[in-house]
C-alpha cells in the first residue's frame, strides 16, 4: 500500500491532479481503511497554486475518517488541523 500512496503523492506533486486521484481511489478499492489514500483524495481536491480550494471537496475523505482503522486514523487527524 505504501508504493500506492507514494506513487500517487509523485503524481499529486507534478500537478497530475487527475492521475493523482484515480491513483489514490485505486489504492481505497484495495483497502478502504487506507487513512492516506482518503485523506489524498482532499489533499489533492484541495487548494493549490492553480486553483482555490472548493470547501465542499474535502468532504468525502473527512466523512470516510471513521472507516479508517485507528492505527491509521491519527495521520488524518494530524494533517487536517
Amino acid at each position: 500500500m505504501s508504493d500506492q500512496v507514494e506513487g500517487a503523492g509523485e503524481l499529486l506533486y507534478g500537478f497530475n491532479h487527475d492521475e493523482a486521484v484515480k491513483s489514490f481511489k485505486e489504492g481505497i478499492r484495495a483497502d478502504s481503511t487506507c487513512a492516506m489514500c482518503w485523506w489524498g483524495v482532499a489533499l489533492v481536491l484541495g487548494p493549490n497554486i492553480n486553483l482555490p480550494m472548493d470547501p465542499s471537496a474535502a468532504a468525502p475523505a473527512w466523512e470516510a475518517r471513521p472507516r479508517a482503522s485507528s492505527s491509521r486514523a491519527w495521520a488524518v487527524r494530524c494533517w487536517t488541523r
